[in-house]
Order: C-alpha cells, then structure tokens, then sequence
C-alpha cells in the first residue's frame, strides 16, 4: 500500500543538488520523478550528517512511501558511476534500490554501522553514453529505525580498476 500523505519538501534544483553531491569531473544532470506517480514522490534534499554536505531521503517517517533521484551520468567506456551513502534504517525492510537504465542493480537497507560512509559502484560503461541512474528509497510501514532515512555523498566517476569494494556489476575485458 502506498502513502495518501503527499510530499512537503521540494527537490532543489540540478545545480543546487552538483554543487553539494557532486566531486571530481562528472557530467550529470539531476532531476525529480514524472509521470503519474511524481505527486507522490519525496525528493532527495541537502542537509547536513556528521558535519558533511549530502542528500537524504526526505520521506523518513512516512510509512509506506517512497523517494527518487534520477541522474543522468555521462560515462566514457570502462568508467564506473559511485557514490557513498550511510543507511540509518530498518536492516531488510526500508531498501533504498539503485536502478540503472531500467535495471535494479543495487539495493541498500540498514547496517549495523551506520556511522561509517560506505562506497557503492553500481555501473560499469559498456559503451560511451549516458546513463540513468535511479536512487529509490522506499520506506516501508513496519517500523522506524535510526534517522529512517539514507544519505548520499561524493558522486563520482572513476576507472573500473579503481572499485575498491565488492561489487556485482559486469567488468570491461
């Protein structure tokens, strides 16, 4: 069941949101949800956690909703899009799931250490192009748990010999 309860924040703009998320040369454009479901869709918005610039998902507390981020990444083939997040929510339940072009590729939920940013490098460049990257952090009605909420910080591009985490995403040969 989705929420009756219709977001109260607004998403800031694509310059706003690369002025605080973005770091190194990347080309991205950010936008909000559209289509039918864009009413009900919470933004991602700037704040602040553990004294750093990031986005977090403006929908924590709101059971049963959901928030996005769409970007649009300008990648060279054999480069990889990353960035690092902290998830301060429910292990298993509150997920946020990081799709790219069409593709659920990645999903994060709560952690024992939600003090620690950790890295994520869902996408690896088959061919030079731009890709859609989706955050999707959707909130469930169980329970609230930490912040009930994810943060992002540092998008980036790097070489795919660069990854340093464990990843499930295919590699150039």
């Amino acid at each position: 069941m989705i929420t009756t309860v219709k977001p109260t924040e607004k998403m800031a703009s694509s310059q706003e949101i690369s002025a605080v998320l973005n770091s190194g040369d990347i080309q991205v454009t950010y936008r909000p949800e559209e289509g039918d479901s864009a009413e009900m869709s919470w933004p991602f918005v700037i704040t602040e956690k553990n004294s750093e610039k990031c986005l977090k998902a403006s929908n924590a507390g709101i059971e049963d909703s959901f928030a996005m981020l769409y970007a649009d990444v300008t990648l060279k083939k054999g480069k990889a899009v990353g960035f690092d997040y902290l998830a301060s929510t429910e292990l298993g339940a509150d997920i946020m799931y990081v799709i790219v072009d069409g593709e659920d590729i990645f999903s994060i939920s709560g952690k024992d250490d939600v003090e620690t940013w950790k890295s994520c490098y869902p996408w690896v460049a088959q061919e030079d192009g731009t890709y859609e990257v989706v955050l999707c952090y959707l909130k469930d009605g169980d329970g609230n748990v930490g912040d009930d909420t994810v943060y992002i910080k540092n998008m980036r591009v790097v070489d795919q010999s660069e990854i340093d985490v464990a990843t499930y995403i295919p590699f150039n040969e």
